[in-house]
């Protein structure tokens, strides 16, 4: 990765915790992958939810390309960004030659006019969260560079949008959640009802959901964050 983006992207993590919401963090990952990726014609965030995946085309999309191409992989079930969804780098330098995707490539070329695709997992705390996809319309558009600097950005955005996120609707997040506050109330000596607002802090210390940082502090007993600071 060259130079001028480490600094870049050691800054992303306290740029995206400032923004006060999960489409204002796209936005501004969507801003930077146009800025730092030149051959970037598109981009598309697919983030699954109960009612489906949600797309958001990026700002510079004034053709809407991004969401377009997001919302024809909703449609048909496929394509690259749903491949990368389950964690896995996808790539194609032609689409045209391209065969793993029959109901979503020739749409994808013949109505958008697409070539090249690269699309990354937005992850948190090792588990996918949706995908973000870049899009071009010539040939072998991305480059090696370009996959780290997709990858390095979707990590940090997914963590970012995780954290957001109402980390404890599903019933075996609740209990873990539990767990976690009754091992940092014994371990710790907190004052009854406070163990919630320690694990929130120990989760955003560590840049994961309130979940995540509970499964942490369950399965390995080590207490990230916050708590180290305590434990010092």
């Amino acid at each position: 990765m060259p130079d001028p983006l480490v600094p870049l992207l050691a800054r992303l993590p306290r740029q995206l915790s400032a923004l006060p919401d999960a489409a204002s963090r796209v936005d501004l990952a969507v801003d930077l992958l146009h800025e730092l990726v030149p051959a970037c014609e598109a981009v598309a965030v697919l983030v699954p939810g109960p009612a489906g995946p949600a797309t958001r085309p990026g700002p510079a999309d004034r053709d809407e390309v991004g969401s377009l191409v997001a919302r024809l992989e909703q449609e048909v079930g496929e394509g690259p960004a749903t491949e990368a969804a389950h964690g896995t780098v996808v790539t194609s330098p032609d689409l045209v030659a391209e065969d793993r995707w029959p109901r979503w490539t020739p749409r994808a070329t013949a109505d958008l006019g697409l070539r090249s695709v690269l699309a990354v997992a937005l992850t948190s705390a090792s588990h996918p969260l949706g995908s973000l996809g870049l899009y071009a319309r010539r040939v072998d558009a991305f480059d090696d560079t370009d996959r780290v600097l997709a990858g390095s950005l979707a990590e940090h955005l997914g963590r970012a949008i995780d954290v957001g996120r109402d980390p404890v609707t599903a019933p075996a997040d609740r209990s873990v959640v539990g767990q976690a506050e009754g091992i940092l109330a014994d371990r710790l000596g907190l004052a009854p009802g406070t163990a919630p607002a320690y694990l929130t802090g120990v989760a955003r210390a560590a840049g994961t959901s309130v979940a995540g940082a509970a499964r942490e502090v369950v399965d390995t007993g080590h207490v990230p964050g916050p708590a180290e600071d305590a434990a010092g």
